[in-house]
């Protein structure tokens, strides 16, 4: 996924709310998506809080619920 795409989609939610994305839509190394945008850059664009977890669902469902393993 383009980072461009994630900020162009979060332009109408609340400013500072958490936003929960898949590791799965970063590059292997885990900081940048395919479109060359940084994660902190994605981050400070959008004024969001994005929170990258695993692909599995009980990593969501931490993530959801605000548990760390």
């Amino acid at each position: 996924m383009k980072g461009t795409d994630l900020v162009d989609n979060l332009k109408d939610i609340k400013k500072g709310s958490d936003v929960l994305i898949s590791s799965s839509m970063l590059r292997s190394e885990g900081d940048m998506f395919l479109d060359s945008m940084t994660l902190e850059e994605a981050k400070k664009i959008s004024g969001m809080n994005i929170i990258v977890t695993e692909r599995d669902g009980e990593e969501l469902l931490n993530a959801i619920l605000g548990k760390k393993e």
